[in-house]
């Protein structure tokens, strides 16, 4: 088996297939990076929302719902920062600039696009073909850790330091009122 395509559609399809897996891979990246901030957020309002509880300032339930709201808007962020648009031909341009292909593969995507193609289109859709078996999405596009998840670790074990730490109430102990002995 080569690992050369067979023809250029095949070869266009196997370009498309690559920039999206690169561009899956850009939008997985900033959904962390967002989301690891906002986890931060998250936690510092669930630390507020557990001592205020712990204090007995807030009730269970508006406890609970701040801990909800704070959970939501977690994913909430990271799903929007997943849906924000990406630049046309993203993964292709980053494969490109990786790997050195001098903007062979989104150009192959935008000439792949057009209705009529000249034979320096064609041409360049064969060199970008060609190109593509050393095309690596995971290489090219790198999943760095977030650094604002070092803060969320510190903040969760804050965190965990307050629903441990117990309130105490000093309840007076009741007297009760005696009877005065009867004397006989």
């Amino acid at each position: 088996m080569s690992s050369r395509p067979e023809t250029p559609s095949q070869g266009m399809q196997k370009i498309r297939r690559l920039a999206a897996q690169a561009e899956r891979r850009i939008r997985l990246g900033r959904a962390l990076r967002v989301g690891a901030r906002a986890l931060c957020a998250a936690l510092v309002l669930a630390i507020v929302d557990v001592a205020l509880r712990k204090l007995g300032l807030v009730g269970e339930r508006t406890a609970r719902v701040g801990l909800v709201v704070a959970g939501l808007g977690v994913v909430g962020a990271a799903v929007v920062a997943w849906s924000w648009r990406l630049a046309d031909r993203a993964g292709a341009r980053a494969l490109d600039r990786f790997h050195g292909l001098h903007d062979r593969l989104a150009s192959a995507l935008a000439f792949g696009a057009a209705t009529e193609r000249t034979p320096f289109m064609e041409a360049a859709i064969e060199d970008a073909v060609l190109a593509v078996p050393q095309a690596k999405p995971r290489a090219a596009v790198r999943l760095p850790v977030p650094r604002s998840l070092g803060a969320a670790v510190g903040l969760a074990g804050l965190l965990a330091g307050v629903l441990l730490f117990e309130v105490r109430h000093h309840i007076p102990i009741a007297h009760a009122t005696t009877i005065d002995p009867m004397e006989m």
